[in-house]
């Protein structure tokens, strides 16, 4: 078995897989700053280190010393919306913690390292999804998009040079328990959820016709967990998600009414004006995952919504918002974040 560091398996995709690769056998060690993440999310057969990755010295320090055989590396601030408001914390919490974690594992050696990006790398772009990895060019369009595509062009070369294999999966629109619950800037399933509990309608930001494509994570976990294996996907950039998309408003309408099963309030979706930038069309191409990694699309948007809804009442009242004591720039903020309307 495996000695396998995880970044930001405090938070809910690296909880998850850290579960799995525990139960396989691994020796997992995890590292998170806890600023998204929750202890309780910790697997009591890990070990777990509270550690900026932003701080070199740290990271450099526990990579040489405990010679990691793979490294899943997800840690970052996933605020694609706030990144241009936020740009700093945005950028260095997942540009350069994303180098310091390379450099090191450059530095002292590992046998593999898988790299959580992100579908934002696509951005707008000149043609229509589904997003193709080998046929559409990184070509982010926030703050978010952009820290990730450096992080993962250093990645590469780095590999390169200290000739260690990597993968680059791109998860897209991953959702279920363990997701943050009082988070206001992004998880909008989550979101809906907590405000329909307080009787609050969903928001739904423009017009609600953007589309995307929601996964479960319990569909996703498979394929981070087979893209430790040697050999398996290496040099690869792999989406992995659900290509069965749907409206923004389709899917706050869906909640609605799941909800409503539950005895919550008859509402109706609140409009509220739309993002800054944000990306209207966002759904990947699977294929590859398909082919590389046996991703298999199993469970449906409903599925989703329903274990998050019972995962919100397994954590008791609803969650009052934890908003950011600030943000770097207020011009163009979303009024919902500045007024903390959420």
């Amino acid at each position: 078995m495996a000695k396998i560091l995880c970044t930001g398996a405090a938070g809910f995709v690296g909880s998850h897989l850290a579960d799995a690769l525990i139960a396989q056998g691994h020796n997992v060690h995890i590292v998170d700053d806890l600023s998204g993440g929750f202890r309780r999310n910790l697997n009591k057969k890990a070990k777990f280190k509270q550690i900026d990755l932003r701080r070199i010295g740290d990271i450099d320090y526990l990579i040489k010393k405990e010679k990691f055989d793979i490294i899943h590396h997800l840690a970052c601030h996933p605020y694609e919306g706030l990144s241009q408001f936020c740009p700093n914390d945005v950028a260095t919490t997942t540009f350069n913690a994303s180098l310091n974690v390379f450099r090191a594992a450059a530095r002292h050696g590992c046998s593999k390292i898988i790299f959580y990006s992100s579908m934002a790398r696509f951005g707008h772009s000149d043609y229509n999804p589904p997003f193709y990895e080998d046929k559409h060019p990184r070509a982010p369009v926030d703050v978010y998009g952009a820290a990730k595509c450096a992080a993962e062009v250093c990645l590469e070369a780095l590999c390169d040079i200290a000739k260690i294999p990597y993968t680059i999966l791109v998860p897209h629109n991953v959702a279920g328990p363990r997701q943050n619950m009082a988070d206001p800037y992004r998880n909008v399933l989550a979101i809906w959820i907590n405000r329909i509990r307080k009787d609050l309608p969903p928001l739904v930001y423009g017009e609600g016709t953007q589309r995307r494509a929601f996964s479960h994570i319990d569909d996703i976990i498979p394929c981070c967990v087979k893209a430790s294996e040697p050999g398996i996907a290496d040099g690869e950039i792999i989406n992995i998600g659900s290509a069965r998309y749907v409206t923004i408003l389709e899917a706050a309408r869906l909640t609605l009414a799941l909800m409503e099963k539950t005895g919550r309030t008859r509402l109706s979706p609140q409009f509220v004006p739309e993002r800054p930038r944000e990306v209207k069309e966002a759904y990947c191409s699977i294929e590859k995952s398909q082919r590389l990694l046996g991703f298999q699309d199993k469970k449906t948007l409903a599925d989703i919504i329903n274990d998050m809804i019972s995962y919100s009442y397994l954590l008791g009242e609803a969650k009052e918002p934890r908003y950011l004591p600030s943000v770097e720039i207020e011009k163009g903020c979303p009024e919902v974040w500045l007024k903390k309307l959420i």
